[in-house]
């Protein structure tokens, strides 16, 4: 059996002819081999300043940022002790208490701006001074550094740094000391004014606008010291460039702007070739502060030109901008890398990451250099002229997250409706031999005979049933399983046919025994119906003998209530008219006053008297009399007015009087009316009284006749139903007819019955057939299918596998975890 595994192969790669981007070739040897500075340039250590300081005869001007070494101090202390004056320019006095401290008193000092260099210059003002500048003030540090270098400066360029000093130590200090143990003061300014100087480029923010002024720098020597980004931004514009290689990072700038450059790892201090002149560039130069910077004049120019070109020729690192593999026998740097060294092997051998192949050809018949070729790229991690790799490759795996094609679940789930559908032959034949067997006794002697013919029938269906169960629908051919169906439907259809003819016999014995059953029941309902008839007539018939009695009796009682009503209301009406009599004046008034509208003849009485009295009142207010004529007139008025009033109460009660009369007549009148009479008089008139009498006699009539009226209609009902009873005896008939129940109706539908229990169940089997070998298996993830194989003993029928199942041929999965 030929396993499908991973296969481990290994080939050689040769890079000979690849170019190289820009390299720095190491030439083997180092600049101090060839290197001479010129004779005004020097290597200074300590013990040249005190050298310096100790052969000084009158004056010793010293400035530096910072003065902290012990030694210095003590020679600087000897010479002022000599006599000899001494002017100390230091930068930030915290930075230099220990030397201030030493030499106040002794020494002139002053302290202000920061600065980059130094300078020291002997006896100015005598006819052979002595000056130099270095490029860093930490010889006069306790610092053990060995970058510094000093130049010697020419008489002229003596004057020139000395004007610089002065203005410096007068015009730009801040403190000053004279006498020891006194702390620092103010510094005074220069009594003689403010000093001009020669040149500017030694003052802060003075040095990047003389290298503005310069122009074409052709050459630039930049070490490791850190310097001004204004600064360096300028010296980068040189065409030779040599780097130290702390400065390695510029490198890749400079080249890609075309410019020449070499890296070094010897001492020389910062040097810039212009067309107008060399510069000399103290370590860690800032625009901002004071630079101890110089111009050289020509003669000094043209032998540090010399000296910097002898350098770039030595300098270690040559820049090759084309460089095959084949050619490359020494260490090197790239440009973009300068700070790594790299050396190109001749030979190595590497391991490479394994390859998953995509497809089952890929990985059977592909190059495995095509295969890795984007990993087999010469880098800088591994450079060789040649390399042997190794490396595993992988046949194309099933994914992790794959499952188990539909196509399984499809089948799964068509086998199983096929062996649901034989499961619900089985039940509904031993669901019909149950009914067949369950008949009820009361009509079990109609269905005997049908019933043992039907025992028989079941028995073959059981086996041909069971048949249908021993052929697996899945692997089987498409012919066995249309066979295996058309076996089934026949079943089915023997099956619905037996239940329908036992449904039929049941149906056709319990109708027959109904059918006996309801003709005793009519039977019995026609002999009650009878007998009620009998009943109601009598109940009519007695109903109309007491008729006319019920009529006399509810008129009596009309009569009655009628009589009791008019005394009753007479009596009231007495009884109010005594109270109204004997009303006084003003109560009377009142009354009048609400009761106006319902008794018009006493409003009249009441409207007559106000007029009399007011007449009375106006027939004596216009008449101009004595006082005691008035008084006489007042009590003539009030006797009137007093006559008038009696007169009213007499017309008043004789007025409620006549009233009272004819109240009594109109009730007399209206309370003797007969029934039909009054009923007439409501329509026109309100009486709540009599209107409820008149009802209450109307209803008692109404009674009489709604109860001879329902006596009547429930004869005739008893009546109605006498016949209705005899019409459904002799409807139903003298002997049983047997007519098949209607199977289309409706409700029949809803209850499941004929054409919802004979359809078969439908059986869709998957239109694609699972793999035919049961060593391929087929999966899906992200809508594609995999055919798994293990074996490339399959291969050949595989491959047609996973074409007719669109599917990708490729190893399981467990394959490459066992790796």
């Amino acid at each position: 059996m030929s396993t499908l595994e991973i296969q481990q192969e290994s080939f050689t790669k040769h890079y000979h002819d690849q170019l190289l981007p820009p390299i720095f070739i190491d030439q083997g040897c180092t600049a101090e081999d060839n290197l001479s500075l010129p004779e005004f340039m020097e290597v200074v250590e300590q013990q040249k300043i005190v050298s310096i300081i100790d052969s000084t005869r009158l004056t010793l001007l010293l400035a530096a940022d910072q003065l902290t070494n012990a030694d210095i101090i003590k020679a600087l202390q000897n010479s002022a002790d000599k006599g000899i004056r001494i002017y100390l320019y230091l930068g930030n006095e915290h930075k230099n208490k220990e030397a201030i401290s030493a030499l106040s008193s002794r020494c002139l000092i002053r302290t202000g701006e920061p600065q980059q260099g130094a300078l020291l210059i002997s006896d100015h003002a005598t006819f052979s001074p002595v000056g130099h500048i270095l490029n860093s003030s930490t010889v006069f540090t306790n610092s053990e550094d060995d970058d510094n270098f000093l130049i010697i400066l020419t008489a002229e360029q003596i004057q020139d740094t000395y004007r610089s000093f002065c203005h410096l130590f007068w015009d730009k200090s801040e403190k000053q000391v004279i006498k020891q143990g006194e702390k620092l003061d103010n510094a005074v300014a220069n009594p003689a004014g403010t000093i001009v100087v020669n040149h500017q480029y030694q003052l802060p923010e003075q040095l990047a606008a003389n290298f503005s002024q310069a122009s074409d720098i052709k050459f630039s020597q930049i070490n490791h010291h850190d310097l001004d980004a204004v600064i360096v931004s300028k010296l980068l514009q040189a065409t030779n460039n040599i780097l130290d290689l702390n400065k390695a990072e510029l490198a890749e700038s400079l080249v890609n702007n075309n410019k020449n450059v070499a890296l070094t790892d010897f001492n020389i201090p910062n040097i810039v070739a212009t067309n107008s002149g060399c510069w000399f560039i103290p370590d860690g130069a800032t625009n901002q502060q004071a630079n101890w910077s110089l111009k050289l004049n020509h003669q000094q120019s043209a032998e540090i030109t010399n000296s910097l070109n002898q350098a770039f020729k030595a300098a270690q690192w040559q820049l090759d901008q084309s460089r095959s593999i084949e050619s490359l026998d020494s260490s090197f740097r790239f440009v973009d890398e300068a700070d790594n060294i790299y050396q190109c092997e001749q030979s190595v051998e590497l391991d490479l990451d394994p390859v998953y192949t995509d497809n089952m050809d890929s990985f059977l018949y592909d190059n495995i250099e095509d295969l890795t070729s984007s990993h087999t790229e010469l880098t800088r991690k591994y450079l060789a002229k040649s390399i042997h790799y190794n490396v595993q490759r992988h046949p194309p795996y099933c994914p992790k997250n794959a499952s188990k094609s539909q196509l399984y679940s499809n089948w799964d789930s068509a086998n199983n409706n096929w062996l649901t559908a034989l499961a619900d032959l089985e039940f509904k034949l031993d669901r019909l031999d149950k009914k067949r067997t369950s008949v009820s006794q009361s009509i079990l002697s109609f269905f005997n005979s049908f019933s043992l013919g039907q025992q028989h029938k079941h028995k073959k269906l059981k086996k041909s049933i069971f048949e249908l169960r021993q052929l697996d629908m899945i692997t089987a051919t498409p012919a066995e399983r249309a066979e295996q169906q058309s076996n089934y439907l026949s079943c089915f259809k023997q099956l619905s046919h037996d239940d329908d003819a036992t449904d039929q016999a049941i149906d056709k014995a319990k109708l027959e025994k109904q059918w006996h059953d309801k003709k005793e029941q009519l039977t019995k309902s026609l002999q009650h119906k009878e007998g009620i008839y009998s009943q109601e007539k009598r109940n009519v018939n007695t109903l109309k003998a007491g008729e006319e009695d019920k009529y006399t009796l509810a008129y009596d009682e009309f009569v009655a209530s009628r009589d009791k009503a008019a005394v009753t209301l007479t009596q009231q009406l007495d009884q109010d008219n005594e109270k109204l009599a004997s009303m006084p004046l003003q109560q009377a008034i009142q009354w009048i006053n609400k009761n106006s509208k319902s008794n018009p003849k006493l409003a009249e009485l009441l409207t007559l008297h106000s007029m009399r009295v007011k007449e009375i009142k106006s027939s004596h207010s216009s008449k101009e009399t004595s006082k005691e004529a008035k008084e006489s007139e007042n009590e003539q008025r009030q006797r009137q007015i007093l006559a008038n009033e009696d007169l009213f109460m007499v017309d008043w009660k004789k007025q409620c009087e006549q009233t009272l009369n004819k109240q009594k007549e109109e009730i007399s009148k209206i309370y003797s009316m007969e029934p039909t009479a009054l009923s007439e008089w409501l329509t026109k008139n309100t009486n709540k009284s009599l209107k409820k009498m008149l009802e209450t006699h109307t209803q008692l009539r109404k009674k009489v006749i709604r109860d001879l009226d329902s006596a009547q209609k429930k004869l005739d009902n008893a009546l109605n139903d006498q016949k209705i009873a005899q019409d459904a005896l002799d409807k139903h008939g003298s002997a049983f007819s047997y007519r098949k129940t209607n199977e289309s109706d409706e409700l029949s539908k809803q209850l499941g019955n004929k054409k919802n229990k004979n359809q078969a169940k439908n059986i869709s089997w998957p239109n694609e057939e699972l793999p035919i070998y049961l060593d391929l298996e087929l999966f899906e993830a992200n809508n594609q299918r995999y055919l798994c194989l293990s074996s490339l003993d399959l291969l050949e029928q595989a491959q047609q596998e996973a074409q007719r199942l669109n599917a990708k041929l490729c190893a399981p999965q467990q394959a490459r975890e066992h790796i």
